[in-house]
């Protein structure tokens, strides 16, 4: 199995593996975050570049 060394990913997992609760949920707020402006950032684009 893959696994990372740093990243959003290795933290969720370790944070886990070590019953560290809050970091889990932050980190995975932080992602969930990250996303939504990826969205967005997506669709500004798209409006911009294809008329």
């Amino acid at each position: 199995m893959l696994m990372a060394k740093c990243g959003l990913g290795h933290v969720i997992v370790a944070s886990g593996g070590s019953a560290d609760t809050p970091l889990a949920f932050a980190a995975m707020a932080l992602l969930s975050i990250m996303s939504v402006l990826l969205f967005h950032l997506v669709v500004l684009l798209e409006r911009l570049l294809l008329p």
